[in-house]
């Protein structure tokens, strides 16, 4: 391999060393402008850690290269419950770790672009229903693991996707904001992140908060889960919080969309986060928050994802006056005069 600084990969590992060079590269921490960021001009300043900025394009992909490189000599075939981000990168890393196929039970409600693009990716797509007399799909999921000799993961109770966040994610956190961020909001799913995030600031002895976001019932956003599923998940997430709020949709869609004109690339669960931590920022006596944080507040959003698998919510949940108009050219019509037709 050629030195780091030309970031020229070769030989047998090099796209391994690709991947595992990507997890020391920072990513980007950017300030919402008050445009974006209402609360701006009181002292409230919001940065978005862009933490999809990796090879896979997003953050799941940190713990399942840890994942990976543990199994490396397990083999045979890999099962994970996902139906998201954690399988589309599980696929590449078990490919390029060992596995013989790798396998992803899905909800059947799942979309159909996020089915071909886990069928792209390598995944065997199995359908689990959804409903309360259907058994978890986790359920299923370590059933089939059981009975086929498959390695699962299981991303709900395997240490390495707390530790990946917290050596990666919230170190990085740390190394960019030290004992200046006061705040952090994170979209809660597997509770993977805010448990890592909260083991990282503790072991810095930094007095950060966390912020969970959740989504409503019965609101459609890729990734998070109710408070309702939350609570059935095996690990002490809730005693990481300081506060928790729960979200729709659309304000999840909405402010990622904004943040998206503006060349923020940040997906639903991102959007999710962002809604959440303005939606605190609402509810709290800010004149009292800013006096006690020193007359500045700073927060920060953990984005862990992007748009592109989801296009199709953003205009199924959004009015349609939140985009442009669409034309024909035979409805905009221009005179030519002698030019060229």
């Amino acid at each position: 391999m050629m030195t780091k600084a030309e970031s020229v990969f070769s030989g047998e590992d090099s796209i391994r060393e690709f991947f595992k060079e990507a997890e020391e590269v920072v990513t980007p921490a950017v300030e919402l402008p008050s445009g974006l960021n209402p609360h701006r001009s009181r002292g409230v300043r919001i940065f978005l850690k862009l933490a999809y900025q990796n090879p896979l394009l997003n953050l799941k992909s940190y713990p399942a290269f840890r994942i990976a490189r543990a199994a490396s000599e397990v083999g045979g075939g890999w099962i994970e419950s996902s139906s998201g981000n954690l399988a589309l990168s599980l696929a590449v890393a078990g490919n390029l770790y060992g596995a013989e196929r790798v396998e992803s039970v899905v909800d059947d409600t799942v979309s159909p672009a996020v089915e071909r693009a886990l069928r792209l990716f390598g995944t065997t797509v199995i359908k689990h229903p959804t409903g309360r007399d259907a058994i978890p799909r986790s359920a299923y999921t370590a059933g089939r693991a059981h009975e086929e000799g498959l390695f699962y993961p299981d991303q709900y109770t395997n240490h390495r996707n707390r530790q990946a966040h917290r050596d990666i994610t919230g170190a990085q956190l740390a190394r960019q904001f030290g004992e200046q961020l006061d705040l952090v909001a994170v979209a809660l799913g597997s509770a993977g992140t805010v448990i890592g995030l909260a083991e990282c600031f503790e072991s810095f002895e930094l007095p950060i908060r966390i912020l969970g976001a959740a989504k409503l019932p019965g609101e459609r956003i890729p990734g998070p889960r109710t408070v309702e599923l939350l609570n059935e998940l095996p690990t002490q997430w809730r005693e990481k919080l300081s506060g928790l709020e729960e979200v729709t949709a659309r304000s999840a869609l909405e402010y990622s969309a904004r943040c998206i004109r503006s060349g923020l690339l940040i997906g639903p669960s991102s959007g999710m986060a962002l809604a959440a931590l303005m939606q605190h920022l609402e509810n709290l006596d800010l004149e009292m928050e800013l006096e006690r944080s020193g007359g500045e507040l700073c927060c920060a959003v953990v984005c862990c994802d992007t748009p592109f698998l989801h296009l199709e919510q953003y205009f199924e949940l959004l009015p349609e006056s939140f985009f442009p108009p669409v034309y024909h050219s035979s409805q905009l019509p221009v005179s030519l005069g002698n030019e060229r037709r």
